[in-house]
């Protein structure tokens, strides 16, 4: 079983010369090893964990190139609201557009 590693900083060879991990927040043996079990559980070729879902969707988003389009939910969560509406729109980096769902049985 892994150990949970509860560190913030790891052993460096000098200054911006880290061993493999250098901040905890960055990466770190525990999550690594979650990582590596959720890709072959899912068959994947490597797996990525998040702290909270606005980290996912603010990733998920980064991987659109500017000025491509996202259509969502006006349910979403009222984080993923804010960043569409206010730091997407804002920049102009990517467009989105509201729908309202409508759920079939």
């Amino acid at each position: 079983m892994t150990p949970i590693y509860q560190t913030a900083t790891y052993m460096q060879d000098g200054l911006g010369r880290p061993r493999g991990y250098e901040y905890s927040r960055t990466g770190n043996p525990t999550r690594t090893a979650l990582e590596t079990c959720l890709a072959a559980l899912e068959g994947g070729n490597f797996g990525l964990a998040f702290s909270s879902g606005m980290a996912a969707t603010d990733t998920v988003l980064r991987l659109l190139a500017p000025g491509e389009h996202v259509v969502a939910g006006n349910d979403v969560y009222g984080g993923t609201f804010r960043l569409l509406s206010r730091s997407c729109e804002r920049t102009g980096w990517i467009s989105h557009l509201w729908i309202r769902p409508t759920w079939r049985k």
